[in-house]
């Protein structure tokens, strides 16, 4: 399994690292799976979807294949390639797909690369999945680090060493579990729409939402912000909790009404595309409205 942990990672690096080049908003990928040792056509292709699904881009995804050519000829023949499967894979869509596939393995595979963080990162990505990117922001400097220390273990590749043991026998020094390059596609997503700031204001949230959320979300998100508006009448010039402002505009200040906890409903926070009313705060200046969290970590244990 050495060998199986070794190739993904490896095809994942550079590739990576020569995709993160080019510049743009599409880009195109052509793979020949004609050739290959044992497993290594197919640890290609899969290695080449992530990619395409997680780098928040337009994508043209081309497969090919040749026919078997068998018997002796006289002539060098004519090698027929084929196409054998085309995508077009759009950064929403793509980048749900792979945080599907990232929740769905088995956390303990992701201890293998990073013994710890890896609750967090799941939490971050159910929080991706629900569409709730005020919570993510809030988390965009722990998400890089994450992402820097495990690309620090890819570059081991480039310093192991190979030890050539009689006629055929090969042993290296790397011993990164192949999951690391899933991890590493994860975080590359949440680093990308983590804007990394104190406050987002509602039209980032729903240029956000228009860019990488399910369709669900973005509509749960987009009509939230328009019930908010519709309850802020006045400038808010301080922070203000969102709890607040709704029994303000529908007349509930009754002392019970307004003992509310600093604590996040579950349901409520995916309902309401994370603004749920409890920990949100809201501000209303110069026409546009504002949103931070009393406490973004009360709403991620939630996840």
């Amino acid at each position: 399994f050495k060998g199986l942990n070794l190739y993904q990672n490896y095809v994942y690096h550079k590739l990576i690292s020569e995709v993160e080049k080019v510049e743009g908003n599409s880009i195109e990928f052509h793979v020949d799976l004609t050739h290959g040792i044992n497993y290594m056509p197919t640890i290609l292709s899969n290695v080449i979807m992530t990619i395409a699904n997680s780098i928040g881009k337009q994508v043209k995804l081309s497969f090919y294949n040749s026919d078997p050519i068998a018997g002796k000829f006289k002539e060098t023949p004519t090698l027929n390639i084929n196409e054998v499967s085309r995508y077009v894979i759009n950064p929403k869509d793509g980048m749900l797909l792979i945080t599907n596939q990232f929740l769905s393995i088995e956390p303990n595979y992701y201890r293998k690369v990073i013994r710890d963080k890896v609750d967090r990162v799941r939490r971050l990505a159910r929080a991706f999945q629900a569409g709730l990117f005020l919570l993510i922001n809030y988390y965009r400097k722990e998400i890089d680090e994450v992402k820097e220390l495990v690309e620090g273990k890819f570059k081991g590749i480039e310093n192991m060493d190979v030890i050539v043991e009689g006629c055929c026998k090969l042993k290296y020094d790397y011993d990164l579990h192949y999951s690391a390059y899933i991890l590493h596609s994860m975080l590359t997503i949440l680093s990308r729409v983590s804007l990394g700031k104190e406050e987002l204001e509602a039209g980032e949230l729903i240029e956000l939402a228009k860019k990488y959320a399910n369709e669900l979300s973005e509509v749960l998100l987009t009509n939230e912000i328009d019930d908010i508006r519709s309850k802020v009448s006045n400038e808010l010039a301080d922070y203000t909790k969102l709890d607040e402002v709704f029994k303000k505009a529908e007349g509930k200040r009754n002392a019970e009404q307004q003992a509310q906890q600093d604590t996040p409903n579950k349901r409520n926070l995916i309902a309401h595309g994370g603004l749920e009313r409890n920990i949100t705060l809201v501000k209303y200046s110069g026409g546009k409205l504002y949103f931070k969290y009393l406490d973004p970590e009360k709403a991620l244990n939630q996840l």
